[in-house]
């Protein structure tokens, strides 16, 4: 290790201004490709809460009824779950080999997956309106 770098390959030295370049490497193209694999079922996940949301107040338009807080809880935690599990699993993922990583993600994605369908399966429609 040089003088003019710290342990984590910082530039210590401020009279250098070049910008580091970053060589793309085989093993980084294959954590992208996963990880945005897998980004598009969580997004297909973050989509159909944010359909289930329109479709919800628009039932309780046509009823001319008011969502519960109990009700705007369990669909904004439809939209924001499959974002936080994703941000997990790809800080979780970090640094570990493409199926360790692969593995992790697919099972944030089934996490999303059991605990949709079992907020589905508990609640029934008339539980988000007051």
């Amino acid at each position: 290790m040089s003088e003019s770098t710290s342990a984590l390959g910082a530039n210590l030295n401020p009279g250098n201004t070049t910008p580091e370049k970053r060589r793309i490497t085989p093993r980084g193209v294959l954590v992208w490709t996963i990880s945005g694999f897998f980004a598009l079922f969580f997004a297909y996940n973050v989509f159909s809460g944010i359909g289930n949301v329109i479709g919800i107040t628009g039932y309780a338009a046509a009823l001319d009824a008011g969502i519960s807080a109990s009700g705007w809880a369990i669909l904004i935690g439809g939209v924001v779950l499959p974002i936080v599990v994703f941000g997990l699993c790809v800080f979780l993922g970090r640094r570990r080999s493409l199926g360790l990583r692969a593995l992790i993600l697919f099972t944030g994605l089934a996490v999303v997956a059991v605990i949709t369908v079992d907020i589905l399966h508990r609640f029934r429609l008339g539980a988000f309106f007051v």
